[in-house]
């Protein structure tokens, strides 16, 4: 709406997400990253859930607020804030991934919505960097609302994590169901028989045959590889197991589980 920054896709460490900022621009900034027409009456559950990651440590006048639109041109459509928890900028680099909470969309019922993140600052020391990714409608997510928190006292579940939970050095806990080649939407196996000794899938319910209701855990060579696989260890499938690792979002899953700290069988 206003300046010449654009939104745009990067990527890190294997992950893709939406980011904007107003730095090296010409400022003042309105800028609106919108979704496609949502039906909320076709909502399973009628949510939004979101994650935000910020830069802008000593930024003054950039904001970053989520709203629901009438139509797709925000110049001209009726707009609604909604109260969502956003990232906070930490005192040098970017904050974690936050969560933003299962927002109620109960009160658009039998309306047709846009969902839009909107990004302003007028001349800035400081231009904050925002990020968004996993956007889940119609699907509650992992976040404030949950019990869940990704200590070891109150793990992430395989739910949480596909859900949109995300987070460096978090236990996530499960029952051992298969493993999977390199693509587990098309080689899941639910069984030990022929196990690959890399990963294994993990469930909320030991019983799991839907790969996606699963998650991988990604196994290095070594001590954790040794305990956990099913190609070594047959008699783990159906066992439960928590361990401690980063959330991968490019293989969803978890990966860097290194230390035999780091999980519980």
């Amino acid at each position: 709406v206003k300046g010449n920054k654009d939104w745009r896709l990067r990527e890190f460490s294997s992950n893709t997400y939406a980011t904007v900022t107003g730095n090296k621009g010409t400022a003042p900034f309105d800028s609106w990253l919108i979704t496609p027409c949502i039906n909320v009456n076709k909502l399973a559950e009628k949510v939004l859930n979101f994650q935000t990651q910020v830069n802008g440590y000593g930024s003054t006048t950039s904001t970053f607020e989520v709203y629901v639109l009438d139509s797709n041109d925000p110049a001209t459509a009726n707009i609604t804030k909604l109260d969502a928890t956003m990232a906070a900028a930490p005192t040098s680099g970017y904050s974690d991934w936050v969560s933003s909470g299962n927002i109620d969309l109960s009160a658009w019922a039998g309306k047709k919505i846009f969902i839009g993140w909107r990004y302003q600052a007028t001349t800035d020391a400081n231009y904050a960097t925002w990020c968004v990714d996993n956007v889940l409608v119609g699907k509650k997510g992992a976040g404030p609302s949950s019990s869940n928190d990704g200590s070891e006292a109150k793990p992430y579940l395989a739910g949480d994590v596909l859900s949109g939970a995300a987070g460096t050095g978090v236990w996530v806990k499960g029952y051992i169901v298969g493993f999977s080649g390199s693509n587990a939407t098309t080689s899941a196996k639910f069984t030990a028989e022929g196990a690959y000794a890399a990963n294994v899938l993990i469930a909320e319910s030991a019983s799991e045959k839907d790969v996606a209701n699963c998650i991988a855990v990604a196994l290095p060579t070594g001590d954790i590889r040794t305990a956990i696989n099913l190609k070594d260890n047959p008699a783990n499938l159906g066992k439960e197991v928590a361990v401690k690792g980063t959330i991968s979002s490019s293989v969803l899953g978890i990966k860097g589980v290194n230390a035999l700290t780091d999980y519980k069988l």
